[in-house]
C-alpha cells in the first residue's frame, strides 16, 4: 500500500517514520507537514491512504482532511488524542474514513489500514460502537484483525511459488532476492496469514486466485 502521513508535529513523523517504513505491506511512504497543502495534495494522486494526524490545529485537521477527500479515492484515516465527541464529530462529518486513537496507534494501526483499504469504516475499540454509528454510515470495524488480502504484488509472488513447491533459492532467483530473504518473507506471510502448513499455502493460494483450481 502507498501512504500519505500528514503531520505538523515532529514527534508523530518520527513515530509514523518508525513504525511503517519496516512493514513489508507499505510499497511507499510519503510525510508531508499539514501546513504544507501543496507539499501533500501534489501526493494524494499516488497514495491509497493518508494518515491525518491532530498535532496542529482543529481547522488545520478538518483542512486537511476536507483537501485529501477533495482529491478524488483516497481513504483517510485520523490519528488523534481528543476522544471528545464534539471533535470526533467534526473529524467524520469533514469526511475521515477512520479514527484512531493515538494511544492504540501501536496495537490497532495495521487493524485500521486493513479495515480502510477493503472499503470498511474504522473507529478504534476503545471508542464506543454506537457514538460512530450515530456518524458513519459504511460498515463500521471495531478492533479489526488484520487482514491477509492486503499483500503486495511480491508477497503473492512468494506465496504463488512457494505453494508451486519452489525452493527459497528458485524464488530468489526469479525475483532477484536472497535465499534468506525469501525464508523470511514466508514466515511472517504464513504467521500473518495464519497457516502452518505448504497444504494450507496452496489452499489459501487457490482460494485466492494465485493458483488455478484443480479440475473437475
Amino acid at each position: 500500500m502507498r501512504i500519505l502521513v500528514v503531520t505538523g508535529c515532529p514527534l508523530a513523523r518520527s513515530a509514523f517514520q518508525s513504525l511503517l517504513t519496516e512493514r513489508e505491506d507499505v510499497e511507499a511512504l510519503w510525510i508531508e507537514e499539514c501546513k504544507n497543502p501543496e507539499g501533500y495534495t501534489a501526493r494524494l494522486g499516488e497514495a491509497d491512504l493518508a494518515l491525518v494526524a491532530d498535532c496542529t490545529s482543529l481547522d488545520a485537521v478538518l483542512a486537511a482532511i476536507r483537501a485529501c477527500k477533495a482529491s478524488g479515492e483516497v481513504r483517510v484515516l485520523v490519528v488523534t488524542g481528543d476522544a471528545g465527541e464534539t471533535v470526533l464529530r467534526q473529524y467524520f462529518q469533514a469526511g475521515a474514513d477512520g479514527l484512531l486513537l493515538k494511544k492504540s496507534l501501536e496495537s490497532e494501526l495495521t487493524a485500521a489500514l486493513a479495515a480502510l483499504l477493503h472499503g470498511a469504516k474504522y473507529v478504534s475499540a476503545s471508542l464506543a460502537s454506537e457514538f460512530a454509528a450515530r456518524y458513519l454510515t459504511e460498515p463500521v470495524a471495531i478492533a479489526v484483525k488484520p487482514s491477509g488480502e492486503a499483500l503486495t504484488a511480491r508477497q503473492k509472488e512468494i506465496i504463488r511459488l512457494a505453494a508451486l513447491g519452489h525452493t527459497s533459492r528458485e524464488i530468489g532467483d526469479q525475483l532477484g532476492i536472497s535465499p534468506k530473504t525469501v525464508e523470511t518473507h514466508r514466515t511472517r506471510l504464513m504467521a500473518k496469514l495464519g497457516l502452518s502448513s505448504r497444504a494450507e499455502l496452496v489452499e489459501h493460494a487457490m482460494q485466492h486466485g494465485l493458483l488455478p483450481a484443480p479440475a473437475g
